[in-house]
């Protein structure tokens, strides 16, 4: 019996590190690459505060498509994505709409063909504004598509495109174009997806509480605004 209760004595024992090494190691969170100025920063700073604990993030950015893949494959722990159409996946974090962006050359906006930097063809923006184009009768110069927002900001700051993106991806030295001649964008919402095996100090609640505190700031924002 004493010799019975050391092997489950060891046993436990060797549990408890195993849960510890675990909930030591990082936690793994995708992003798309337009939303690491604004809302990445909020998440990781709301995770520290929520779990008080000084917890590691390993951040991959990437497309909506192919973070969920990454999620499905147990390579992350959590995402941030845009919500699928027809969708009601993940927790809301924010509403979003669409816009037009050009640099300090808005005379850009009425060049035939219409000069285009966009998203890779898994971003919602890009279909979207390819047919909005299309069915306005727009002609469109297709310079570059990509999954760096960085690439996109810097090719429209330079005055050589206009691009399409998400209204809170839109740093301060870009103009948003409105009362344009050029087709509406589609409004969006934001959220965050956990993975099916996910870090063990990634919990339902804690999910729901974090979407709770950024809808909240979401409406204030909008009131201010």
């Amino acid at each position: 019996m004493s010799h019975a209760r050391r092997l489950v004595a060891s046993h436990d024992e060797a549990l408890d590190a195993f849960k510890r090494e675990d909930t030591a190691r990082p936690i793994r969170i995708g992003c798309p690459d337009d939303y690491t100025d604004g809302l990445l920063p909020d998440l990781l700073e709301s995770l520290r505060r929520t779990l008080n604990r000084p917890i590691t993030f390993d951040v991959l950015c990437a497309s909506s498509t192919r973070l969920r893949q990454r999620l499905d494959c147990g390579e992350l722990d959590l995402a941030i994505v845009t919500r699928a159409p027809d969708s009601d996946e993940g927790w809301l974090l924010k509403h979003d709409k669409g816009v037009w962006i050009c640099g300090d050359n808005a005379s850009l906006i009425a060049r035939r063909p219409l000069p285009l930097a966009l998203f890779d063809k898994n971003c919602k923006f890009h279909t979207t504004a390819l047919d909005g184009l299309g069915k306005f009768g727009i002609d469109v110069d297709l310079l570059t598509f990509t999954t760096s927002a960085s690439t996109l900001k810097a090719v429209v700051r330079k005055g050589m495109a206009v691009s399409a993106m998400a209204r809170s991806s839109v740093p301060d030295d870009l103009q948003i174009i409105e009362n344009s001649n050029l087709p509406p964008l589609p409004a969006i919402d934001i959220v965050i997806v956990a993975a099916t095996q996910k870090h063990p100090l990634i919990t339902p609640s804690l999910i729901s509480a974090i979407s709770l505190e950024f809808v909240a700031m979401d409406k204030q924002t909008a009131n201010i605004a």
